[in-house]
């Protein structure tokens, strides 16, 4: 009996190989609900990743290529997780240079890219259209990976397994009604694998299909969204930085206070002039935001800004704003309340965004009346915001904004309608992760402002965000007006509060 089980076993890894078994006990400790763990991957596999590549090239030299099929399909499985560890944490394969079709691994002792090994070897060489399901390009809006290897002795099996389990998911194959769906960009792009027509591709799929045959069918947008398992139940602090959209369905919540106070300010030299007074302003934004686009590329938003207004002596504290007083030194109200929006416009660069405002003056006198002091600008504000982010190694992470601030006086307010201001500030913002569900970071802005008395400021700071609860996070911040023309040379103290459905 024990002659027929070794018998039997050294017969499966020579059919198998045992790289291929390898692989397969590493994937189940990686994948989970076709999502990967690529933080546990960086921070204690990349020897086992990395020895696992090298033991399946070296299969592909020693074997045929009908035994080669699956070490391929692993192998590139494999190539895609290598570079997302490599620059990981990031957002999107997409945000790698090249990742596609530049970057270069030796395979059977030739260079070559992703694209190669897939479009040069594995689609020519099989011929066979299940593959789309079984090679996992790091997205989303792949086919989910699976917590298995493939294996050559039952390689056909698994590959109808993967595609009837792609073709059955619903977030794969998006019915809209009776016998129309929308499915993925993937049969477009390849449509030469599914007969070359749309009656190739829905007869494809319709024989894969379980229930509900398709008779018409539309091309949803591409997610790229990494498939990362911390999006699932791990850390949303990396994850869902300003660049980001929300996924249809999904809202965010956050209250953002600012309290900025000075006793000082610059003149149109430059120079530093006391005030012999302290001024201080304090703005709660509170800000709605909802995903309404399936590609996660399209949200709506409202803000409401509750501003306050402290003048006093030298010697005070600018904590007195919050007693919320009423008088000829204070003031507190509802400012601005305005929509807004949030786009993706280039969907394969999914760490760019431009999101939108315009608030509406909604309290009477807000800049100058007797008795009362200046709160908020009386203007409408339309105010747009591209940001950009960018992962830096594996701990650091680029994020860049460029605004566009315009304001004109509002109808029916005792701003003369010539005194409109537009503003350009400009912010950078470098960020280090010593945990996935915290971060630490430095900013530095420059605003310069266009009006009839042209002014700037420049101002620097640092703060920093932790992940309470899987979906709250709270952030701390504090900067420094240390330049700047014509503008005030105070200081900010900054909290925020940030909740992200699932």
């Amino acid at each position: 009996m024990k002659n027929i089980l070794t018998i039997a076993l050294l017969f499966n890894l020579l059919n198998n190989s045992f790289s291929n078994i390898q692989v397969d006990s590493f994937l189940k400790s990686v994948v989970n609900n076709g999502r990967v763990n690529y933080g546990l991957i960086q921070k204690e596999k990349t020897k086992q990743l990395d020895s696992l590549i090298q033991n399946l090239n070296t299969d592909l030299i020693n074997s045929n290529i009908t035994q080669s099929k699956a070490v391929y399909l692993n192998l590139y499985n494999l190539l895609v997780i290598k570079q997302i560890v490599t620059n990981y944490p990031i957002n999107s394969p997409n945000e790698i240079p090249g990742f596609f079709d530049k970057t270069k691994f030796t395979i059977k002792n030739k260079a070559t890219t992703l694209n190669q090994l897939e479009n040069k070897i594995i689609r020519p060489t099989y011929k066979d259209s299940r593959v789309h399901f079984a090679l996992v390009c790091g997205a989303k809006g792949c086919p989910p990976i699976q917590q298995f290897a493939f294996f050559t002795d039952s390689l056909d099996q698994q590959l109808d397994s993967v595609t009837i389990t792609a073709l059955n998911d619903q977030s794969f194959i998006r019915f809209q009604k009776t016998g129309f769906a929308e499915i993925s960009e993937i049969f477009k792009w390849y449509i030469a694998d599914f007969g070359g027509n749309e009656k190739g591709i829905k007869n494809f799929i319709n024989k894969y299909r379980l229930t509900n045959k398709i008779t018409e069918i539309s091309y949803y947008n591409y997610d790229w969204t990494l498939n990362d398992f911390k999006t699932v139940s791990g850390s949303n602090v990396a994850t869902y930085t300003p660049s980001v959209l929300l996924k249809k369905n999904q809202f965010e919540i956050q209250f953002f206070n600012n309290l900025y106070t000075q006793t000082a300010w610059r003149n149109d030299q430059g120079e530093l002039q006391k005030l012999g007074s302290r001024g201080s302003w304090n703005t709660l934004m509170m800000t709605f935001n909802y995903g309404v686009s399936k590609s996660a590329r399209f949200n709506v938003g409202l803000d409401i800004n509750l501003r306050s207004t402290h003048n006093d002596t030298e010697d005070s504290k600018a904590i007195d704003i919050f007693k919320f007083a009423q008088n000829d030194q204070s003031r507190t109200t509802i400012s601005t309340i305005g929509p807004k929006i949030k786009w993706n416009p280039i969907k394969k660069i999914t760490n760019f965004s431009l999101q939108s405002a315009f608030w509406i003056p909604v309290a009477d006198s807000l800049e100058n009346k007797s008795n009362r002091p200046w709160l908020d600008y009386d203007r409408y504000t339309w105010w747009t915001q591209l940001f950009y982010d960018k992962s830096i190694g594996a701990k650091y992470q680029f994020f860049g904004e460029l605004d566009f601030l315009l304001r004109i006086p509002k109808i029916g307010s005792n701003v003369p309608s010539s005194e409109i201001i537009f503003s350009t500030p400009v912010s950078i913002f470098i960020s280090y992760f010593p945990s996935p569900k915290s971060t630490i970071y430095v900013q530095y802005q420059y605003a310069p402002t266009i009006t009839s008395y042209p002014s700037f400021y420049m101002q620097a700071g640092i703060g920093g965000k932790y992940q309470v609860l899987p979906q709250l996070q709270v952030e701390a911040s504090y900067t420094n007006f240390f330049a700047g023309h014509t503008q005030g040379a105070g200081t900010t103290f900054n909290v925020g509060l940030r909740y992200i459905s699932k």
